[in-house]
């Protein structure tokens, strides 16, 4: 069983950013938000290894759980950021864990997630 988490600077779904366009920008190119390469590596990752995203997994539908914003324009104060701080684990593991979350604990433009 494994845990891997960090900064992934990817947001894995629509529900984890404030910017849920059906386009993205990636290197110069337009993509489907879900085809964005970012996106397919990490889903790839994830289906491959049998990872959970720990935080989507126990809460499916909550919105505006970010961990990042932009420092350059206070977004933190209109809760304007994504979520790209995750812990994934394996799936077996993913049973065992407590709750996950996105913590209150500010960290520069930051938060920590969180799992007990």
């Amino acid at each position: 069983e494994i845990i891997v988490a960090g900064g992934f600077n990817i947001a894995p779904g629509k529900l984890d950013t404030c910017e849920p366009d059906d386009c993205v920008e990636h290197n110069g190119k337009i993509w489907k938000f879900e085809e964005s390469p970012s996106r397919v590596w990490l889903r790839t990752l994830m289906v491959k290894n049998g990872f959970v995203d720990t935080f989507r997994s126990q809460n499916p539908t909550t919105e505006k759980a970010f961990s990042c914003w932009s420092s350059k324009t206070s977004a933190r104060l209109t809760n304007y950021g994504v979520r790209i701080d995750l812990i994934l684990s394996s799936a077996g593991l993913a049973q065992l864990l407590g709750k996950a979350g996105v913590s209150n604990v500010r960290v520069i433009e930051r938060r920590t997630t969180t799992l007990d």
